[in-house]
């Protein structure tokens, strides 16, 4: 699928599988505890531990946190970048030096989150942790209990999993780079059919697979700024298969995919732009849902 915005794509398609007796994973869902805001934040703050310059980190813990507006964050990272210094720096002096034209109630606010998680690097030490049979996850979850961060139980037990399968000589940074590519091998490990994003594929082959929705508005994205990047997306996708690769398209859409790809509800469905130079022979007959398969 090129999104699945709240299931649209994935939900139908579980339930079909579902009743056809076929076994099947969802990637998507499998990484959902990943995005949770506790386990969201207890990452970005484990990371900032490791290295205190790690801008996204900072950013993600802003972005988290209520009452600091995007344009906050963006006027720190426009500063940064007019000052030839990183979002990271930037920020961890703005109680001294303010950004210009921000409102009170961003700049507290970011000024507190800033002076905590500080504090809270400065008084962690992750030197000499004793070894555990979890590895780094038996300190990962103890801090989020230090920090009183509520994590989903999906969650802490996706972390023992990868704490057990990633050495602890190799580093906290590694353990948490680890947490969703195990996460997702784990989910593709049970026999089924995979269903996922064109952005989780990358990485990964199978004997065959199927992309949907390879429509215009669809693919490429109707709100896309980068056509190149969708064209990168849909030639990632393609190339998932060892044996054979089927594109489906629908000429009309029902139920709830009808609303994806722009307002075109009830209209009739073209294929994406990126085929146009195939010809007439690669437009789908006239009865058929989708569009003919490709062998690869």
């Amino acid at each position: 699928m090129r999104s699945d915005y709240r299931g649209v794509w994935s939900a139908p398609l579980r339930q079909q599988l579902a009743e056809a007796g076929i076994p099947a994973t969802d990637v998507e869902t499998a990484l959902v505890p990943l995005a949770e805001p506790g386990s969201r934040r207890l990452m970005a703050i484990a990371r900032l531990v490791a290295n205190v310059h790690d801008g996204l980190s900072w950013w993600t813990l802003l972005r988290l946190t209520n009452g600091i507006s995007d344009g906050y964050v963006a006027k720190v990272a426009d500063e940064a970048l007019a000052n030839g210094e990183s979002f990271a720096t930037r920020l961890v002096r703005i109680e001294q030096d303010p950004p210009a034209g921000v409102t009170a109630t961003s700049h507290n606010r970011a000024v507190e989150v800033v002076s905590t998680t500080l504090g809270i690097v400065e008084e962690t030490d992750i030197e000499g942790v004793p070894a555990s049979e979890e590895g780094w996850a038996t300190w990962f979850i103890e801090l989020a209990d230090a920090l009183g961060i509520d994590l989903s139980d999906e969650f802490s037990q996706l972390a023992a999993e990868v704490g057990k399968l990633t050495p602890q000589e190799e580093g906290l940074n590694y353990f948490l780079n680890q947490l969703e590519p195990v996460t997702k091998d784990l989910a593709l490990r049970t026999e089924g059919v995979a269903i996922m994003t064109m952005t989780r594929s990358k990485g990964l082959t199978f004997r065959a697979a199927i992309v949907m929705g390879v429509e215009q508005g669809v693919v490429p994205l109707s709100t896309a700024q980068d056509v190149n990047e969708e064209r990168r997306l849909l030639y990632v996708a393609m190339t998932r298969p060892k044996e054979y690769l089927y594109l489906t398209m629908a000429q009309e859409r029902t139920g709830p995919t009808a609303r994806t790809g722009g307002p075109n509800v009830g209209q009739s469905r073209s294929r994406c732009s990126f085929f146009q130079a195939l010809g007439p022979d690669f437009a789908p007959r006239p009865g058929l849902t989708y569009l003919g398969s490709i062998g690869a």
